[in-house]
């Protein structure tokens, strides 16, 4: 088992393992074909710390994505505009995503006006996100996820002074998993809890 950076050849692996992990119709990219996923990750494969894990026979069981989050937005804003009409064919496909859509779609384009400061946390000099991660069913309990985590600190942490990551409040799992890695909640909004981890006090 290994953790490298990200290819092209890995896109697919990925985008499989984020829909399966991402199933649930508030995961708004899960929702989509494998194929808009992949095109969504590829955007980050040079504007982000993109890792993958590996398992014995070399293949590709996990994943973790993050970095600051302006360009983590950019590349976001960047394969909407390239993929936009794909996007709202795939949406008009699937009656069931449109309000979730529309509020993804408010999120992106005003996330300031909806989010109400909750701060409990020093703040960060520097805005750094894990925006994505994600285990293969088969990886569950191997350590992949945890390998991930210490490969993406130990990669930013010559940048920043740590960073954030939000999990979904019905995610009591991954609560309890960064809990145990050294996070902490700073923020709360509707749908979720802000963690935060920080490498020097």
């Amino acid at each position: 088992m290994s953790v490298r950076a990200a290819g092209v050849d890995d896109l697919d692996p990925v985008a499989r393992i984020h829909k399966a992990r991402f199933s649930h119709v508030d995961y708004l990219l899960g929702q989509y074909s494998r194929s808009l996923v992949a095109a969504f990750y590829r955007m980050y494969l040079t504007s982000a710390v993109f890792l993958v894990h590996t398992d014995g026979r070399g293949e590709v069981d996990a994943f973790v994505l993050g970095g600051e989050a302006a360009a983590l937005s950019a590349s976001k804003r960047q394969f909407v505009r390239a993929h936009a009409l794909r996007i709202v064919w795939e949406t008009l496909l699937r009656p069931r995503l449109w309000g979730t859509a529309v509020r993804g779609a408010w999120a992106m384009l005003a996330p300031a006006a909806h989010q109400a400061e909750k701060k409990v946390g020093a703040p960060l000099a520097k805005n750094v996100r894990l925006l994505s991660i994600a285990v293969a069913d088969e990886a569950e309990g191997t350590g992949a996820a945890a390998a991930l985590v210490q490969q993406f600190d130990d990669t930013l942490r010559r940048s920043c002074d740590g960073y954030e990551l939000t999990v979904h409040k019905m995610n009591q799992r991954a609560r309890r998993f960064y809990e145990k890695l050294g996070f902490f909640i700073v923020d709360e909004t509707e749908q979720g809890y802000v963690f935060q981890k920080k490498f020097h006090d």
